[in-house]
């Protein structure tokens, strides 16, 4: 409850006009460097409640060359996925029900696995944690955190992004 509590705090702070907006899209950049993009766009809009999807995209510049074996360098978007360090990663895709009469925000799906039950026996079937749901609404709260800290607008490297979303 405190949790899902905290992440509707979060998720406003970062979309102050959620009620009206239909799209944030930032950029990640810790210590001035773009890791990615987050997109938080929203699905659906009803009369007390707000669903979003929330995209991270991970950047990898093409200017980034890696060292081959043979002692020459490649452009990475031509490497093989073995050798490109971010083509092995999913980027993390979150939808949440923003509710907004009782002011909390909670996981509905990650990574396209969606309908979480409260707990779960272990071991199951899909070898969810026992308390799988809470630990999702655990990562957007660390998730919508790291944004708020790291988040810069496109196109202005000095703007974070909690600056930039109440103009």
């Amino acid at each position: 409850m405190v949790r899902c509590e905290a992440n509707y705090r979060l998720l406003i702070k970062l979309m102050p006009d959620i009620q009206v907006e239909d799209d944030l899209v930032f950029g990640l950049a810790p210590l001035q460097q773009t890791f990615g993009y987050i997109d938080i766009a929203v699905t659906e809009r009803c009369k007390y409640t707000t669903t979003v999807t929330i995209t991270q995209t991970n950047a990898v510049q093409p200017a980034l060359l890696v060292e081959e074996d043979n002692g020459e360098t490649a452009d990475v978007e031509k490497c093989s996925k073995e050798s490109n360090p971010a083509s092995w990663l999913q980027a993390p895709t979150m939808s949440v029900r923003l509710y907004h009469d009782a002011r909390m925000a909670e996981v509905l799906s990650y990574q396209k696995q969606g309908r979480f039950k409260p707990s779960y026996e272990y071991p199951n079937q899909k070898m969810f944690q026992r308390d799988e749901k809470a630990q999702l609404n655990h990562f957007l709260g660390e998730w919508l955190n790291y944004c708020l800290k790291v988040g810069q607008v496109l196109g202005n490297p000095m703007g974070d992004i909690t600056s930039s979303s109440t103009t």
